[in-house]
């Protein structure tokens, strides 16, 4: 969870969680109520298992509501002292995992709402997430190392600051970004943005630029272990050898805000202010390095890691990733542009009626009307529009009725089939109902949550420690 997502203590304090809300429910309406229930949460309303408690003795400090700024997804751990367990989720995170619950909501309502229950019909809510197929364009992270025993803590210090680089690509209008939370090694594999990534590590190691040393570059280039052989062993015992992994962004441009912004965006002064942050922690030795690229679809690595089918057969996928997110930017664009079709059609009627209302007044001062008979003119004028307009209604529901007599038998042979229709929406509503009920208490004043057993929240707890020995 350093990415940002949820790790393995916050899932079990939401599962228990849903359990004290539905302590009776089946497993597979546990399961519908789960998703149920956080997508239709009130983020930023913290999560709690039990009401907060103080233990004397122990003044530890505790979470708090609105103490700390940028907690979108709070889950306090019910031990003392309570605490954030998912202090690291930000809204972009937050955003995906809501889109996930929602897609698993109506994943458990497809598979429910079949008739016998097999693996197919929940085989889909356990599929396996497209996330390098569904985005034109990845930001790629590498970390390298000279020796392999520091890459595990160099590593660390990065993945643990990802969260800040995403903080500083806020700033540029991006409709989404959505970091892979696995970081990779990509062993025995040719990696295509190496040759960018690489030239960023040697920029910023003097000592390699000096030593020749460009393994990873020389690996991904054709002919690069006939080049080693013309050099001889004496130039080939001068060249270090990088360890390294990568990590993953993808990234959707907004389509409205970003084309504002111009037809290219420079994120690399975010990305230049986020590597100097990282090279300054104090444990850094030379050769420990960063580097951040941007890279197409295409460039991915062929690896099983990223495409477990292969390369060639993700390619249709992409493809209709592809489609759905211009479909989706388009109809973006055209809801923006109705509205200021909408707009704009409201300030001309506006202006129209204040026109018409000058040159009404004008008229009226010129044939010298008085203002009495002007208003009984306009009341009569209502009163026909209103006795038309009756007229119409009484014809509607004249000709309604004709066609609803001779549809009568029609509807008489489907009306079981619509009562048991009828019914099962009144069950599920109900169910909704309750869950939605439930949901607004305890996000309101936590009256169902229970109470720690033997121990009253109105006092503090007298904490007896023995002064004898153990």
């Amino acid at each position: 969870n350093k990415i940002g997502f949820l790790g393995g203590v916050n899932w079990a304090l939401l599962v228990a969680f849903v359990c004290q809300l539905f302590p009776s429910a089946a497993p597979s309406t546990l399961l519908r109520q789960f998703f149920y229930l956080y997508k239709s949460w009130k983020w930023p309303t913290e999560i709690r298992l039990c009401h907060p408690y103080e233990v004397e003795g122990m003044d530890a400090r505790q979470w708090e509501a609105g103490r700390t700024q940028g907690e979108v997804c709070p889950i306090i751990t019910p031990a003392y002292p309570c605490m954030n367990s998912s202090y690291t989720v930000s809204k972009y995170t937050l955003r995906i995992m809501l889109n996930e619950f929602s897609r698993g909501f109506e994943r458990c309502k497809g598979a429910e709402n079949e008739k016998s229950v097999s693996a197919d019909n929940w085989g889909p809510l356990f599929k396996s997430h497209e996330f390098f197929l569904q985005y034109a364009t990845y930001i790629v992270i590498k970390a390298t190392c000279p020796e392999e025993d520091m890459l595990n803590r160099w590593s660390g210090w990065v993945e643990a600051r990802i969260r800040r680089l995403l903080d500083e690509l806020d700033r540029f209008s991006m409709n989404e970004i959505y970091p892979y939370p696995k970081r990779l090694a990509h062993d025995g594999v040719l990696v295509p943005a190496d040759k960018v990534l690489d030239a960023g590590l040697d920029d910023g190691d003097e000592d390699s630029k000096e030593d020749g040393s460009d393994a990873d570059a020389a690996a991904n280039k054709d002919g690069s272990e006939q080049q080693g052989k013309e050099l001889g062993d004496g130039a080939a015992t001068t060249k270090k050898k990088r360890f390294g992994c990568y990590w993953y962004v993808g990234i959707k441009p907004h389509p409205i805000n970003s084309v504002r912004q111009g037809s290219t965006i420079d994120m690399s002064s975010a990305v230049a202010s986020w590597c100097a942050t990282i090279k300054s922690w104090p444990e850094r030795v030379d050769g420990m390095e960063v580097a951040v690229a941007l890279t197409k679809w295409k460039d991915l690595p062929d690896d099983p890691d990223l495409f477990p089918e292969g390369r060639a057969a993700a390619k249709a996928r992409h493809k209709w990733w592809v489609q759905r997110t211009k479909a989706e930017n388009a109809r973006v664009r055209q809801q923006v542009q109705g509205s200021i079709m909408v707009d704009e059609a409201a300030v001309a009627a506006e202006k129209a009626a204040v026109e018409a209302a000058g040159k009404e007044a004008s008229s009226n001062a010129d044939t010298g009307a008085s203002p009495d008979k002007i208003a009984v003119k306009k009341e009569e004028q209502l009163e026909e529009s209103e006795d038309e307009a009756r007229a119409s209604a009484v014809k509607d529901e004249v000709e309604s009725d004709g066609e609803a007599v001779d549809k009568g038998e029609d509807a008489q042979n489907n009306i079981e089939r619509m009562q048991q229709v009828l019914h099962k929406r009144a069950r599920e509503e109900k169910e909704v109902t309750e869950a939605s009920e439930k949901v607004r208490n305890v996000s309101t004043n936590f009256h169902e949550l229970p109470r720690v057993p033997g121990i009253d929240t109105n006092r503090p707890v007298k904490l007896h420690i023995s002064s004898g020995k153990a």
